[in-house]
């Protein structure tokens, strides 16, 4: 499948908006194509992943597994990308990330992506602001959830003394420090 600038362009407006076609074209050079079909895992949690993945066509899925337990993150879809966390910090994957559809996708390595910063910063720094902001909403979507719980458990801390909501609190608490590093 050839990938075209327009192709791109229209499925990710954020990354390509206020460049010019050579500079989404270097990205695009710089792209692999990749085609995986149904229940394929693309990115399995805990394991080594430097590469940053493009949703053409098709439909995924991400997911959190431990110790049998299995816990669905949400589903993925063609203007949308994985291994953003992974590509930027060249640590573990957090979460798994399997087809649920047959799909289509441009992966970016990280080496990859450190020749493009070089030669095409614009096309580079629009990709990097894109994960800033999907990685910042999520970051404030999380803050939320855990405000909320905190508040909640606090209710029930007043109406009843129980062993099991404190360590709840303080595993909230645990988790909000560590999200804003206090």
């Amino acid at each position: 499948m050839t990938l075209t600038t327009q192709d791109f362009c229209e499925l990710f407006p954020k990354i390509t908006e206020h460049t010019n076609n050579d500079e989404v074209g270097a990205l695009l050079r710089l792209l692999k194509f990749e085609s995986f079909d149904e229940n394929e895992h693309i990115i399995k949690d805990n394991q080594k992943n430097d590469t940053l993945y493009f949703v053409m066509e098709g439909k995924l899925n991400s997911y959190i597994e431990d110790n049998e337990r299995k816990i669905t993150i949400g589903t993925i879809h063609p203007g949308e990308y994985i291994g953003e966390v992974s590509m930027l910090d060249g640590e573990p994957s957090t979460s798994s990330v399997i087809t649920e559809t047959p799909c289509t996708l441009y992966s970016l390595s990280r080496s990859s992506f450190k020749e493009l910063e070089k030669e095409y910063p614009v096309i580079s720094g629009k990709l990097l602001r894109s994960i800033s902001s999907l990685l910042t909403n999520r970051l404030r979507s999380s803050d939320k959830l855990l405000f909320d719980g905190l508040a909640s458990q606090k209710e029930s801390y007043t109406e009843q003394k129980d062993d099991s909501i404190d360590s709840t609190r303080d595993w909230f608490v645990k988790i909000y420090h560590r999200l804003h590093h206090h």
